[in-house]
């Protein structure tokens, strides 16, 4: 597993870029940016020695990790693909030590599932949590594992929209439901938060400083 770095980020542009990924999209997203005075703590971004620092600020797009090109043969034909590079495999180990250490709850926003689908996995029915039309997944220190954070990522990160929230709200685990006064408290309590960059290769953090 590969070292994670840590780089400092200009305010302006981080929060400029974090705003545009919160702002209108589901009720947690527009209670962030309601309950939390950002200027309260610091973004910032995690990567591997070899990423490409140069890029460091084009959160938009790809390219920050070394690119890996594969081949497979169709009748005979070589054809090529380039594979997109992630650090989740470092990344669900990195929140695994947080919230055990901190007793802090995560919270994983999956925008591309809804709870009446008939095939919901089986993340939702273990994990799960819903409000109004939206799915979230939320794990604990007691049942956290870097296989579950891995399929949290997974299932939740879609190309445009990623938010995992860690919150010292320790949620019920008697329920499926979600109230607008719960989300309150989860985004009061926040701590931290993670919000998909780079074209789903890396994650952009703001945290509190105090």
């Amino acid at each position: 597993m590969r070292q994670l770095y840590k780089h400092l980020l200009d305010f302006d542009s981080a929060w400029k870029f974090t705003y545009d990924c919160l702002y209108d999209v589901n009720h947690i997203s527009s209670e962030l940016l309601n309950v939390i005075d950002f200027k309260s703590g610091y973004f910032f971004t995690l990567l591997p020695k070899e990423a490409n620092i140069e890029r460091l600020y084009e959160f938009k797009s790809g390219l920050i990790l070394p690119q890996s090109e594969e081949s497979y043969y169709v009748n005979g034909k070589k054809c090529t693909f380039t594979r997109i590079p992630t650090i989740d495999e470092e990344i669900a180990d990195s929140i695994l030590k947080e919230i055990k250490s901190k007793n802090l709850c995560c919270v994983f926003d999956d925008v591309t599932r809804y709870p009446a689908e008939r095939n919901l996995t089986e993340l939702f029915k273990n994990h799960g949590l819903s409000y109004e039309t939206e799915v979230y997944y939320f794990l604990n220190k007691k049942i956290a594992s870097e296989e579950l954070i891995a399929e949290c990522l997974s299932y939740s990160n879609a190309f445009w929209h990623f938010l995992c929230i860690f919150t010292k709200k320790i949620l019920p685990q008697n329920s499926k439901k979600m109230s607008s006064e719960l989300i309150n408290e989860i985004c009061t309590n926040t701590v931290k938060i993670m919000v998909g960059a780079y074209d789903r290769e890396g994650y952009i953090f703001w945290e509190r400083t105090n």
